[in-house]
Parts: structure tokens; C-alpha cells; sequence
């Protein structure tokens, strides 16, 4: 998840200038919000991702609403298109199992060589962690095993031949 700075700051300066208008210090909000002292500093310069329970605290403290210290004047991107995620996890599935199908993983391959693969050989840009994702699933369903790479936390997936 990549943090907006913008909003963060947009919001800090939001707490900042509600307890200012107090006439509070940082430590008095703290106090009021029952938190540290630091973690009102961290909010205010953006130093911070707060969690709803902070942002609830604060506003408690100062009287308002959570909702208006997070009316910030940073207007954040928003998704136009929402299916667009469920569509990728479903073609990634589709061409991971087409994958899986053929005697490319008869032998242990990264999900850096699956993703090449696809680029290469199907012409379809499939994203790693998606491409990981359902390598796992299809792990615990029985049909692939997972074996350790050479690289700390990064694994090869073989197709586990059935025997009948």
C-alpha cells in the first residue's frame, strides 16, 4: 500500500491548526487523546500513517468529528475503473493454470520465470504478486509443490505429476 503524502500532510496540518486555535501544545492534545506526545508530532508532520483509532482520539479530544480532520484540501486518485483488479486476478489465473497445464513446470521454475513466459511466449503482462498469489493457491490445493530458491524468501513451484 503506498501512503499519499499529500493527504497525510493535508491532515496533519488539519490537527494542527484545530489545537492551535486551543491555544494547546502537542502534550495537551496528547493528554486529552490519551496518546504520546510523539505520536501527535508524527501526525502533524506527516511522519505517520495514523490508524482510525488515532484519528478518533484526536478528534475526541478536540471536540469534532473524525471526519473533519480527514476533509483535507489534497484531493486523493481515485480508481476509475473498480473491476480492473478482479479482471487481472482472473486472467493471471487463467494463464498461470494454462501454465500449469503445459510441461513448462515439469521442472522447478520461479514465478520471475512464469512472468517472463507469459511476456514472451503469450504476449500478456501478468503482475508477480499476483502471479505469486495464485501459485499458493494452486500450492494448497495439491496441484504444484513449493521448494525453496537460492534467494531468501523466494520460491520454485514444479507440477506434482499424478500417479494413477
Amino acid at each position: 500500500m503506498e501512503r499519499d503524502l499529500d493527504f497525510e500532510y493535508s491532515v496533519g496540518q488539519k490537527v494542527r491548526e484545530l489545537r492551535r486555535k486551543l491555544g494547546w501544545s502537542q502534550q495537551v492534545l496528547a493528554d486529552y487523546a490519551n496518546i504520546e506526545r510523539n505520536q501527535i508530532r508524527r501526525v502533524e508532520g506527516a511522519k505517520h500513517s495514523c490508524s482510525i483509532a488515532t484519528i478518533t482520539s484526536i478528534a475526541r479530544a478536540l471536540g469534532r468529528q473524525p471526519y473533519e480532520l480527514i476533509k483535507a484540501d489534497h484531493l486523493i486518485k481515485v480508481s476509475k475503473n473498480l473491476d480492473s483488479a478482479v479482471k487481472r486476478r482472473r486472467v493471471t489465473t487463467k494463464y498461470v493454470l494454462d501454465i500449469t497445464s503445459s510441461s513448462f513446470l515439469n521442472r522447478p521454475r520461479s514465478v520471475e520465470e512464469i512472468v517472463m513466459l507469459c511476456e514472451q511466449k503469450l504476449d500478456v503482462s501478468i503482475p508477480s504478486s499476483a502471479t505469486s498469489a495464485v501459485l499458493k493457491k494452486l500450492v494448497d490445493e495439491g496441484l504444484l509443490k513449493r521448494m525453496p530458491s537460492s534467494i531468501k524468501g523466494r520460491y520454485r513451484y514444479q507440477r506434482i505429476e499424478k500417479i494413477e
